[in-house]
C-alpha cells in the first residue's frame, strides 16, 4: 500500500484528536507548518533508532587521504602532516552524503584457496570474506575548500561501509517504521498544538513499542547468532564475531529509546 509524507502527518494529527487535516506540508495552516517543521528531522531520528531492513546500504567509501607507505600512497614524506589521516589511522574516507549512521566496515572480498583443492587445476577456488569488521571512528576534517566535513577513519584499505541510509521515499518505509514515525510525530505535535504532556508521553511510549518490535522482527529476518560474551572478555575488546559483536568493534546499531516522564 502506497503512502506519503502528508498521509503520515495526517495519521499523526488524527491520533491526537485533531479535527483538521492537511492537503500538503507546504500549505498555510498551523498544522502544516508544525508538521513541516519537524517531519524530516523526526524521520531521520527514527531511522537511526533501529537497524531497519529497508534502510540498510553497502557501498565503497570515497578515499580522501592515506598515510605514506600504504598501497594508495606508496611514496611521500614519513613526517606526519595534515595531508595525511590523523594518527593512528592509515586511511581517511568521506562520510557518505546519504548516511545516517555507519554500522561497520565490511572486510574486502578475498580470492584464493579454502582448504585443500579438489583438483590440481584449483577448481576449489572461490571468493570469500575473511576476518572481522575493521575498526573505525567518525570524525571531522577540513576539505580542500576549507569547509568542515565528516570523515571515516580506519586502517582498512578500499573500505566498504555497511550503513543506515537516509530514506526519503515513504513508499520504501516498512509498516512498523510508519507506525513508529506516526507516533513520534504525534507526540511532538501534541506538545506543539495542544500542550498536552500526558498525551505526548503516551505517544512516545507507543513509538518505543514499535521501535522495540522492529528491532526484534528486523533482527529475525535473516541469520542471527547471539553469543553471550563474559565481562572479562568484553573488557579486553577482543575479536568476538565476524562483524564486531558485543565487546568487539561494534556495540549497538541504534540509539536509545525516547524518554518518557
Amino acid at each position: 500500500m502506497s503512502t506519503s509524507e502528508t498521509a503520515i502527518c495526517n495519521r499523526a494529527l488524527a491520533s491526537i484528536g485533531s479535527r483538521s487535516s492537511i492537503a500538503s506540508l507546504a500549505e498555510q495552516s498551523n498544522e502544516a507548518e508544525q508538521c513541516n517543521l519537524i517531519y524530516e528531522a523526526t524521520r531521520d531520528e527514527v531511522i537511526q533508532m533501529a537497524d531497519w531492513n529497508f534502510a540498510r546500504k553497502v557501498a565503497y567509501l570515497s578515499l580522501l587521504k592515506s598515510a605514506p607507505g600504504t598501497p594508495s600512497n606508496p611514496t611521500g614524506s614519513i613526517a606526519w602532516s595534515t595531508d595525511f589521516p590523523p594518527p593512528p589511522w592509515l586511511y581517511e574516507y568521506g562520510y557518505p552524503s546519504d548516511c545516517i549512521q555507519v554500522q561497520w566496515l565490511v572486510p574486502q572480498i578475498q580470492t584464493g584457496l579454502i582448504g585443500t583443492p579438489f583438483m590440481s587445476n584449483q577448481i576449489g577456488m572461490y571468493p570469500y570474506v575473511s576476518g572481522p569488521a575493521a575498526r573505525f571512528e567518525v570524525a571531522s576534517d577540513t576539505n580542500s575548500q576549507g569547509s568542515r566535513i565528516n570523515v571515516v577513519l580506519t586502517n582498512q584499505y578500499q573500505a566498504i561501509a555497511r550503513y543506515t541510509m537516509r530514506i526519503t521515499d515513504p513508499n520504501l518505509f516498512g509498516a512498523q517504521f510508519v507506525q513508529a514515525l506516526t507516533a513520534v510525530l504525534a507526540a511532538k505535535l501534541a506538545q506543539a498544538l495542544t500542550g498536552d504532556k500526558g498525551l505526548a508521553n503516551q505517544k512516545f511510549q507507543e513509538a518505543n513499542y514499535w521501535i522495540s518490535e522492529a528491532r526484534a522482527s528486523d533482527g529475525n529476518e535473516g541469520l542471527t547468532v547471539l553469543n553471550t560474551v563474559p565481562d572479562w572478555i568484553t573488557c579486553r575488546d577482543g575479536e568476538v564475531s565476524q562483524f564486531g559483536g558485543p565487546g568487539g568493534y561494534w556495540i549497538s546499531p541504534y540509539s536509545s529509546l525516547y524518554s518518557v516522564y
